[in-house]
């Protein structure tokens, strides 16, 4: 009996410590102390484990650096190109844009053109290639358009097509259809109806003009061509300014 209740003694205290050290461990993980960065209370086991961490990192070889994901999303991309084009800035140069694009439509429209000779159905007048033409379009749709000038017109039946020729025939007047010795006997005379005109290159034997396809109506006519010039003539200034080319009748 003496040594079973010897060994019920020492078992009670040995119960006895463990509930100390259990309360000990209690009072220490609810002790807690704030935090001046944060302004939040953490425990007190917690902030030496999070001291020791830290002198485990200062001890170790730094992490190797990675480059980040980069992040394609519209916000993203906005936010790049604002960084690098602001939108005061995109805004100008946008209305610089469209008032440029506005201002040269409207002179090549309605005041001046430029033109690049092509082919050899206005030779000896104009070169076959390297001639600048220079088109007033106070001559757009046949205003003011007299016999002996040439202009610069829409093709009647090639789409997109242009071309240049001399004016030979107005509404109303009476023209050969082919020119004299290219048939046997005597040339077809026709009538020029009203709101056309009769367009034939000065190079007879190599152009296809309205003796193929017939009168050119005043509403395809682009401008009048006043002057040509080369490259080296623009910059010296020396231009070419084209008459009427009209020469008197024989007889």
């Amino acid at each position: 009996m003496l040594r079973y209740g010897t060994s019920q003694v020492h078992i009670n205290t040995s119960i006895v410590r463990t509930q100390r050290s259990i309360s000990q461990i209690y009072r220490a993980v609810s002790t807690k102390q704030r935090s001046p960065q944060t302004g939040y209370t953490k425990p007190l086991i917690h902030q030496q484990q999070v001291g020791r961490n830290a002198r485990l990192r200062k001890d170790a070889p730094p992490l190797p650096q990675h480059p980040l994901r980069p992040n394609l999303s519209i916000r993203s991309l906005l936010k790049k190109l604002q960084s690098h084009f602001p939108l005061r800035q995109t805004l100008y140069l946008l209305r610089f844009a469209i008032a440029a694009f506005l201002a040269f439509h409207i002179f090549t429209e309605y005041f001046y053109a430029l033109g690049l000779s092509y082919g050899i159905s206005m030779l000896p007048t104009i070169s076959s290639s390297g001639d600048w033409l220079l088109i007033s379009k106070h001559y757009r749709r046949g205003r003011n358009i007299a016999l002996g000038d040439v202009v610069a017109y829409k093709h009647p039946i090639v789409e997109n097509g242009r071309a240049v020729k001399r004016v030979v025939g107005m509404p109303g007047d009476f023209v050969l259809r082919d020119s004299p010795g290219v048939v046997e006997g005597e040339g077809k005379m026709l009538q020029v109806p009203q709101g056309h005109c009769y367009l034939v290159g000065d190079n007879l034997a190599w152009s296809r003009d309205s003796r193929i396809f017939g009168p050119v109506p005043l509403a395809l006519i682009r401008g009048k061509v006043i002057a040509k010039f080369s490259m080296w003539e623009f910059f010296t200034g020396r231009w070419t300014i084209l008459d009427r080319g009209l020469q008197e009748a024989e007889g």
